[in-house]
């Protein structure tokens, strides 16, 4: 009898209404394709080389489980990010992690989505953003991190290559909490330089998705090691380059041709230079991509030697000597084996030891050749390392004794470094009780371990230390006789400003790689009198969209006026670390 009723009941208009849609739509879903031209805010905006990255990047994340966008420098990754994070949220209905660096946070990611994206930022969205520093954070985000990884579906991560180290130190390692975070997520990497100083960065990087699993490509790719694989594409490098590899030194040109030929690197990363895409528009029919014309670099003329006189004499006897420079056998102590020890020589560990001394030396020549200011910080940084170690590992009377003696003979240096760094590093430290302490703090000599003397020819190494120590004692002293109205390069720079057509009334931006060089520039350019001075660096702790509204507010929705209403300044000339 229920069977019957249900087949002759009387249905309402509307239950007949409703059936007939149903029966009508049954066989047509929206397809991706009609989402992305019918209801994308985003998708109409994309270039088509864009468009092709995003596409690219959806295939390789659902066959692989994560994907690389490394595209070049201003070719728009974060519209493609804000691509991905419409699609996955509101057509696929899947729950996005969006992990950022802090400094980018508000004036990239937070302003876009706002501006194109409305909808999605704020609450009841299953859009989340958080930084990259927030993995690393305790109290409530415990609880909230853990919440993150259990409803997260996608993770996207933007300037990825910061999670490509591993640490021994598992519960504060940005590695290993993205290790946690994208288990069992498809991730997808967004950065410029997934490769820094080792082709092994790209592994680690992989491993996020891979979660340490060696044969992950197996069935895929017929890799069955992934570090094996990066090991053998080490090795060719090597041998491409008749010889090691220094650690940190990454030939460009034999590395980029490596990894063109490799079937891994192939399948996960998409990366277009500006020639290609230039070229690939043109090709596909679509609008012509516009690039500033970057003109051919100009060169003002300085001199080196008027800059640093006596100074680059000293530097140069100093790399004249049998032992280059610095021994610094803080970081090489195998190279002073006990001569009773018996314990095998550990050729792997000596060759890298010896390289991060030449690593050192390099990095002091490029700082000498950056400013005065930039070779004076490395000189105190490194005294008071070396003063460190030496403590630390000065145990017998003789060498208590000797220590002391040098301490007395530089006490006016020492004093001399504190109020230097102080002047150029010390904002808000002028009344820190702990300024009047020692030179060497309790934390610097937590960083170092005493050698076994049964294994190391300590007091050999303490000599050379007090040597080492002497000669980076010549070179400060002769620094604070440095004035800035001796160095060149500071005043070709400042007549550029002052007189160059173009420079002299325009908007300027100057890179340094050093800190110290930035914020010496900033200072001596002030005194100069050039107006209109701003200065940023990873110390600085004013917010970054701050600074760049006030160097281009035009690009980030203000204006001059704007401006000048929030009681801030327009800035002219902008110094940065790049």
């Amino acid at each position: 009898l229920k069977v019957m009723e249900r087949q002759i009941r009387h249905y309402l208009p509307f239950e007949v209404y409703a059936k007939a849609l149903q029966a009508y739509f049954s066989n047509y879903e929206e397809t991706a394709g009609d989402w992305e031209r019918k209801q994308s805010r985003m998708y109409p905006i994309l270039d088509q080389y864009q468009r092709d990255g995003y596409g690219a990047l959806l295939k390789i994340g659902g066959k692989y489980g994560g994907a690389f966008l490394c595209d070049g420098v201003g070719l728009g990754k974060t519209f493609v990010g804000l691509m991905l994070i419409e699609r996955l949220v509101k057509f696929e209905r899947k729950k996005v992690l969006l992990i950022v660096p802090k400094s980018g946070r508000e004036p990239v990611w937070e302003s876009s989505l706002r501006r194109y994206l409305p909808e999605l930022f704020g609450d009841f969205s299953n859009l989340v953003v958080i930084n990259h520093t927030d993995l690393q954070r305790n109290g409530d985000w415990v609880e909230k991190l853990q919440r993150l990884k259990e409803q997260a579906d996608v993770i996207i991560v933007d300037e990825a290559h910061h999670f490509r180290n591993p640490s021994t130190k598992k519960e504060t390692s940005r590695y290993w909490q993205m290790q946690g975070m994208a288990k069992g997520k498809q991730v997808f990497m967004l950065t410029a330089t997934p490769i820094n100083n080792r082709l092994i960065d790209l592994q680690h990087l992989i491993e996020h998705f891979t979660q340490r699993e060696p044969g992950h490509f197996k069935d895929t790719l017929g890799i069955h090691s992934l570090p094996g694989h990066f090991r053998k594409l080490e090795k060719e490098l090597a041998k491409r380059m008749g010889g090691d590899l220094i650690q940190g030194e990454l030939p460009g040109v034999e590395t980029t041709d490596l990894l063109s030929q490799d079937s891994l690197f192939r399948e996960l990363v998409v990366q277009r230079s500006r020639a290609y895409v230039k070229q690939s528009q043109i090709a596909a029919g679509a609008k012509e991509a516009m690039f500033p014309k970057r003109e051919a670099p100009k060169v003002a003329e300085y001199s080196v030697k008027k800059t640093y006189g006596k100074l680059l004499v000293m530097l140069e006897k100093a790399f004249n000597k049998k032992q280059p420079l610095f021994t610094l056998p803080m970081y090489y102590p195998l190279a002073y084996p006990n001569p009773n020890a018996t314990v095998a020589t550990d050729d792997f560990e000596e060759n890298r030891q010896k390289q991060v001394v030449g690593l050192i030396r390099i990095l002091f020549l490029k700082r000498f050749e950056s400013s005065a200011s930039a070779f004076e910080s490395s000189c105190q940084q490194l005294l008071k390392k070396v003063l460190a170690f030496v403590q630390v590992n000065s145990t017998t009377k003789h060498e208590l004794a000797a220590l002391e003696r040098w301490r007395i003979h530089q006490e006016e240096l020492i004093g001399s470094v504190q109020r230097r760094q102080n002047d150029l590093f010390g904002e808000g430290l002028e009344d820190d009780p702990e300024q009047d302490e020692d030179i060497v703090s309790e934390e610097m000599l937590a960083n170092f371990e005493a050698l076994d003397r049964n294994l190391f020819d300590v007091p050999q190494i303490l000599s050379e230390s007090l040597q080492d120590l002497n000669q980076i004692a010549e070179f400060l002293n002769e620094l604070r006789q440095f004035k800035p109205s001796q160095d060149n390069k500071l005043q070709a720079l400042i007549k550029l400003l002052k007189t160059e057509p173009v420079l002299k009334k325009h908007k300027v931006m100057i890179f340094s790689e050093f800190m110290a060089t930035a914020r010496y520039l900033a200072k001596e350019l002030g005194k100069a009198g050039i107006k209109g001075i701003d200065q940023i660096d990873s110390a600085t702790k004013r917010s970054r969209s701050d600074v760049i509204r006030q160097f281009a507010p035009y690009y980030n929705g203000m204006n001059s006026q704007e401006l000048a209403d929030k009681g801030h300044s327009e800035t002219r000339v902008l110094i940065a670390t790049d």
